[in-house]
């Protein structure tokens, strides 16, 4: 079953960046997207510590933060896309 990906500005923003900067990192991001999109309840997708809600996923250096939605519309929320260095300090 194939999920609908939704992006926040936020998240959305974050990748035109990456892509704009580094297209080879642009494309891995592009193709974990679809991994999500397409098996989002993969065990190796990690949840996050602090809220439980959102699940971490790597994507070469950087990391995609993603929410399921709640209700049975088969979406996922793209919460947040960042580097790794970044992407362990506590958001709120």
């Amino acid at each position: 079953m194939t999920y609908k990906l939704l992006f926040t500005t936020k998240a959305r923003k974050q990748y035109i960046k990456i892509s704009k900067k580094n297209k080879h990192d642009g494309k891995i991001i592009y193709k974990k997207l679809n991994e999500i999109q397409e098996n989002p309840s993969n065990p190796k997708y990690i949840k996050v510590a602090m809220t439980k809600k959102y699940k971490r996923v790597k994507a070469g250096n950087y990391r995609i933060c993603f929410n399921l939605s709640d209700n049975l519309d088969n979406k996922i929320i793209i919460v947040r896309i960042e580097h790794r260095r970044s992407s362990y300090k506590i958001h709120k």
